[in-house]
C-alpha cells in the first residue's frame, strides 16, 4: 500500500503541472483516496499501524515496539551522536534497522547534526532537479522535464514518508530511504533513474539550452 501511495503522488503531481484540466485530476485523486482509505479499513494490520503511531508508548511491547525503539535511538544520539558504528539500537533492538528504519540508526550514530545534513543533501537534490525540470520545460523538452520532475517527487515523497515513519510523525510504512537503505532494488532503480537524468543534463549543457 505504501508503494501505491508513492506512485499515486508521483502520478498526480506530474499531472498537476501538465496541461490536463484540474477538475479531472481532482476527480481521479478523490477516487484514488477512497480506494486507499478502503484498503486501510479492510486490513486490520494497516488500521493498527495507522492508530499506533498516535500513541506508540501505549503499545511499546507489541505494535508500537518498532517506533518506540526508533524514538529511543534519536534520543540516545543527541546533537553529535554516539559515533560511527556504535549504535546500540541496531543490535537486535530495532527491526529493519538496515532498511526502513536506517535513518534512526544514522541519527543515533551521527546525532542531530548528521541527520540534518542528510536531509539537506536530499533537499539540494530535489531543488536542483526542480530547477532543471523548469529549464527543460522552457526549452520545449517536455518529456525530459516531466521525467526529471517525476523523479524529484519520487525522492521527495519517499524521504518524507521514511523519515516521518522513523520519527513518529507518520504511520509506519515499509519504504526505503533513497540511496541509503540496504536493498538491491531500491538502490538500483534510483541509481539508474539518476543516471538517466545526469545524461539528459549532459546533453543539455552540451547543446547550451540553458542560455
Amino acid at each position: 500500500l505504501g508503494s501505491v501511495v508513492v506512485m499515486k503522488y508521483i502520478l498526480f503531481s506530474t499531472l498537476w503541472i501538465s496541461s490536463v484540466p484540474k477538475k479531472y485530476i481532482l476527480f481521479l485523486f478523490s477516487c484514488g483516496s477512497v480506494f486507499i482509505f478502503s484498503m486501510v479499513l479492510i486490513a486490520p494490520y494497516r488500521f493498527i499501524r495507522l492508530t499506533t503511531f498516535m500513541d506508540p508508548w501505549a503499545h511499546r511491547f507489541d505494535s508500537g515496539y518498532q517506533l518506540t525503539q526508533s524514538i529511543m535511538a534519536f534520543t540516545r544520539g543527541g546533537w553529535t551522536g554516539t559515533g560511527y558504528g556504535t549504535s546500540m539500537t541496531k543490535l537486535f533492538y530495532l527491526p529493519e534497522s538496515h532498511t526502513d528504519f536506517l535513518f534512526a540508526v544514522l541519527a543515533e550514530e551521527w546525532g542531530v547534526l548528521g541527520a540534518t545534513s542528510i536531509i539537506l543533501a536530499f533537499l539540494i537534490i530535489i531543488l536542483r532537479s526542480l530547477y532543471h525540470s523548469m529549464k527543460q520545460f522552457e526549452a520545449g523538452n517536455y518529456f525530459e522535464s516531466y521525467l526529471i520532475f517525476g523523479w524529484s517527487q519520487w525522492v521527495f515523497v519517499q524521504v518524507i514518508i521514511n523519515i516521518g515513519a522513523t520519527t513518529g510523525l507518520l504511520p509506519t510504512k515499509g519504504l526505503t530511504l533513497p540511496f541509503l537503505s540496504y536493498g538491491g532494488t531500491s538502490l538500483l532503480i534510483h541509481s539508474v533513474a539518476f543516471g538517466i537524468i545526469l545524461r539528459i543534463l549532459y546533453h543539455s549543457m552540451r547543446d547550451n539550452i540553458y542560455e
